[in-house]
């Protein structure tokens, strides 16, 4: 769409009111109505689908030198730099564009791209020398009086010859420097120089003119424009990725207190051990893949003997310390496969996954002896702790809930027949009498 037409005078930045009367146009309107008359012809050209425009009319303020001219092809130049700079969504590669463009523009030996900070202090963010690389040390390398004088009236400045201009003829930086035709134009936003674009020849007196003046100074506001358009791009997108990074972190926190969370709904508050919810829900899945995969599956439960007799004697307190210590005991002697849980009270399930009947009883056997052989005297000078399993191991046929049921008629058997044993079958007769009573 088309761009609106400005009209640009010498006052003070204002909307003007509907129909009210233009004030007098300065010589900086006519350069830059002339600019901005090929910005629209430009904008026309390329859209000549839209068939009404509407026009609005501000009066900008903009330090121009008096009777600038400025040829066609170079307006037409500082259009596309400006599309060029308005593309440009990071400072720090505007500022680069800026400095190779600012010397092109003019035909500059040196270039210098100058931020003013609010301690009086100058950053050279952008530097050229003729041959497109950086300068070494650039504030030693250019005039401060020079930047001081742009930056505290806001205005471009000539110089033909530097070394014989007698406004600087204190300049130390001026003579030492042997400086020669200089022009620098300030860099402006609210009507105050934020920095500078300074381009110098050293060689040659008189390299620049009102032309190239003006010139720079047009190119200056247009970057003044897509400077401040590049910082705020900063500045939001600097808040957006600190907000991110903050949101990531939160996300982190809640995903840790999720976890947290899940293993507090699938453990035993006391021993750490899966829970029998826990134990329900993952039982299936493990004996269903064991099965698909023609694997053994043992199951053990165990019960921990005359559990009611130590929390009686001894105390409720010291009972919760006999099956933490249980718990631990078990988890050190099994798989990393295997599912350990508390199912209840004193008694402990042990799931083992392609584990046969050998291997189940020779890992449940080392169970019991470490509870047995465990100090218990550390807890009490008269406790005794063992453990009794009853131990089961899937044929093809069987189900989960037939070879859980199995186990459990093991483990009464090794209660029945004397306690701390790991029993993995039951004499027929025995068995058959079992059966009968349930």
């Amino acid at each position: 769409m088309r761009l609106p037409k400005l009209l640009l005078t010498g006052h003070s930045a204002r909307m003007l009111p509907p129909f009210a009367p233009l004030p007098q146009p300065c010589h900086f309107c006519k350069v830059y109505s002339a600019f901005l008359t090929t910005l629209n012809h430009e904008e026309t050209q390329r859209s000549q689908r839209y068939s009404s425009c509407f026009f609005v009319f501000f009066v900008v303020k903009i330090p121009m030198p008096p009777n600038p001219t400025i040829a066609s092809q170079d307006l037409l130049r500082i259009l596309d730099v400006t599309r060029r700079m308005a593309e440009q969504r990071a400072l720090s590669p505007l500022l680069a564009y800026i400095a190779n463009e600012a010397s092109h523009l003019v035909g500059a030996e040196r270039c210098y791209v100058v931020l003013f900070d609010g301690a009086g202090e100058l950053d050279f963010r952008e530097t050229r020398d003729p041959h497109g690389y950086a300068i070494a040390h650039p504030a030693d390398q250019v005039s401060h009086a020079v930047l001081d004088k742009v930056r505290a009236h806001a205005e471009p400045l000539l110089l033909h010859d530097a070394m014989g201009d007698a406004q600087f003829d204190l300049s130390r930086s001026v003579h030492s420097l042997q400086l020669r035709s200089i022009l620098c134009a300030p860099l402006v936003s609210h009507d105050c120089a934020i920095g500078a674009i300074y381009v110098e020849n050293r060689s040659i007196r008189g390299m620049f003119n009102e032309g190239q003046l003006a010139l720079l100074a047009l190119f200056a506001h247009q970057a003044s424009v897509a400077m401040a358009n590049a910082a705020m791009n900063d500045s939001l997108e600097t808040r957006i990725a600190a907000r991110t990074h903050d949101l990531q972190q939160r996300n982190a926190e809640l995903e840790q207190l999720r976890d947290q969370l899940r293993e507090l709904s699938i453990r035993d508050g006391l021993t750490g051990l899966y829970n029998r919810r826990y134990l329900d829900h993952i039982s299936l899945h493990l004996f269903a893949q064991a099965k698909q995969a023609h694997q053994p599956f043992s199951i053990a439960i165990a019960d921990i003997d005359g559990f009611k007799q130590i929390n009686d004697r001894f105390s409720h307190s010291l009972g919760d310390g006999v099956l933490s210590r249980v718990a631990q005991l078990i988890q050190q002697h099994t798989q990393p496969a295997d599912g350990v849980a508390r199912y209840g009270g004193e008694e402990f399930v042990l799931l083992m996954p392609n584990a046969s009947l050998d291997e189940a009883f020779a890992r449940c056997e080392r169970i019991r002896e470490a509870i047995e052989g465990d100090d218990w005297q550390q807890l009490h000078s008269q406790l005794r702790v063992t453990l009794s399993v009853g131990l089961a191991c899937s044929p093809g046929h069987m189900n989960y809930d037939a070879q859980f049921h199995k186990a459990d008629l093991h483990l009464q058997h090794a209660k029945r027949t004397g306690k701390n044993r790991v029993t993995q079958k039951i004499l027929p007769k025995v068995e058959l009498a079992r059966a009968n009573l349930v």
